[in-house]
């Protein structure tokens, strides 16, 4: 995993996080699911994501038929479930999982590292609370959400977990579009958020491309999460259309230790590159005598000029010299030295 530009405690690391999701692409079929959670983890990110669910345990059917339906064509079972996620924890990547019910969570909950809470449920504290007190790391998502909301639910962790809780808490932006416009975007948002919590913030991408995420990089995001599919060609289910490919993962994986490069220490000096090419010497200019000079002259500025290479003096200190009295013939071209006064 890569370096991050806020070097804030997350589930014991302060390291980058990429998590990929397989979410609902696998559209209820196991075999399919299998699949790309292999593919996912066979990837640069670190954690593999799934969403856990059964339609009776996330959608009422006495007031929303249509969805409870829905649901229940990608609902896959417990053990299924199960047996993701110990696929994704022997290929040695971290599990994380959105899990949309109590009653699945305890039944899973060895097999998983990492909880996401889903925009949907950030205000749930009936199912959150149980989550934060697993003692688990927990990731919000914030879609939907008014920064009142997001406060309450910070202030909430910090009630439950004590002093140390920004260490096993995650706060992403996110907008619940599929695909989401750029101008509903907000990626300021993690600056907001960076400012107002001492917890790990990021970006829950759902934006077609590369680019929102790349900008949230810049902003300095440090977790990441990317729907993840096979490829987008001919998929109808919404998600696969804001979904990435293992080669655009890898590749932005690959991008951001160039950018972690590219950032450095933050700390502004001479580099050791530029030491080694002695280009101090090269490009910075040296003061020097524009003309020959009498001893005895009084120097004037216009007696001066600054050219490369550097010399004993560096241009900043020429009005040490206004002023004052040569002890000795100049040439031309000279180096102004201590030692000519």
């Amino acid at each position: 995993m890569v370096g991050t530009l806020h070097k804030k405690p997350f589930a014991g690391t302060s390291e980058t996080m990429i998590i990929l999701e397989i979410g609902g692409n696998h559209e209820g079929d196991f075999a399919y699911a299998t699949r790309l959670v292999k593919m996912a983890c066979e990837s640069k990110a670190g954690v593999i994501k799934l969403q856990i669910y059964s339609a009776d345990g996330l959608v009422n059917p006495k007031f929303d038929e249509n969805r409870h339906r829905h649901f229940q064509k990608f609902e896959l079972t417990a053990e299924q479930y199960r047996e993701l996620l110990r696929q994704i924890r022997a290929s040695g990547k971290q599990s994380c999982a959105s899990v949309w019910s109590e009653s699945l969570y305890h039944e899973l909950a060895d097999e998983i590292d990492i909880l996401k809470v889903g925009s949907g449920d950030l205000t749930n504290f009936l199912l959150t609370d149980v989550f934060v007190r697993s003692g688990k790391p927990v990731i919000f998502s914030t879609g939907l959400a008014s920064l009142d909301e997001v406060t309450a639910v910070i202030d909430r962790c910090r009630t439950m977990l004590g002093p140390d809780w920004a260490s096993s808490v995650g706060l992403l932006q996110c907008t619940t579009s599929y695909p989401c416009p750029p101008e509903f975007i907000n990626l300021g948002v993690i600056q907001q958020y960076q400012k107002q919590f001492e917890c790990a913030v990021g970006y829950s991408d759902h934006y077609e491309g590369q680019l929102a995420a790349e900008v949230a990089a810049g902003l300095g995001a440090q977790l990441f999460e990317f729907h993840f599919t096979d490829s987008r060609e001919g998929k109808v289910f919404r998600d696969h259309k804001i979904s990435w490919t293992n080669s655009e993962v890898d590749a932005f994986v690959d991008r951001m230790e160039l950018a972690q490069k590219m950032i450095g220490s933050g700390e502004k000096q001479l580099t050791s590159y530029e030491a080694q090419q002695n280009y101090q010497h090269e490009f910075r200019k040296g003061l020097y005598y524009k003309d020959g000079l009498r001893q005895g002259h009084v120097l004037t500025r216009d007696d001066l000029v600054s050219l490369r290479p550097a010399a004993e003096n560096d241009p900043s200190r020429y009005e040490d010299f206004i002023g004052r009295t040569l002890n000795q013939d100049i040439e031309a071209l000279d180096p102004v030295r201590q030692h000519d006064f």
